[in-house]
């Protein structure tokens, strides 16, 4: 206490805080940025994990709840890669979780963007037969995310042998 008397007294204490108060807020702030991508990488990791219970259940209807508002892209086998409307995209990822049964998808890897707070991934793997076969297949789900409205949503979804 004595020591902070003697600042006061002295009057060093006001240029003292203005050194310290900039390397101060630069510090708090970068720990509330990681805080912030910490939050917003679980919130990815908690949707990835419902867009697989729901591409494993072949719940067409609760993939097509998480698709982004605009263009989707979708690059399944034997289709052309291209951006479709979301309505157009919960159609073709429709049909196509219908030509499969005995799903299983095993979350890999889940990430943000680097330099991104907005934009993340999660790769699966999945693995299923087509219908009326029983030979089983494996594949690489692939997910991209695009943080909107306060939420994860789908804008991107590749199957990769």
């Amino acid at each position: 206490m004595t020591g902070l008397r003697h600042l006061k007294r002295g009057g060093l204490l006001l240029p003292l805080l203005l050194v310290l108060a900039p390397v101060w807020a630069e510090v708090t702030g970068a720990q509330d940025a990681a805080g912030l991508q910490a939050q917003g990488h679980d919130a990815l990791v908690a949707t990835a994990q419902q867009v697989g219970r729901a591409w494993t259940g072949g719940n067409e209807r609760a993939v097509a709840s998480h698709l982004a508002s605009r263009r989707i892209s979708l690059y399944l086998e034997g289709s052309q890669p291209g951006g479709l409307p979301p309505r157009q995209a919960a159609v073709v990822l429709r049909d196509y979780l219908r030509g499969y049964e005995g799903s299983r998808v095993e979350l890999g890897r889940v990430a943000l963007v680097a330099g991104s707070d907005e934009r993340g991934f999660a790769e699966f793997h999945w693995s299923a037969h087509r219908v009326g076969t029983s030979q089983r297949l494996r594949r690489t789900l692939f997910l991209g995310f695009t943080y909107d409205s306060g939420r994860w949503l789908v804008e991107e979804v590749r199957v990769l042998p």
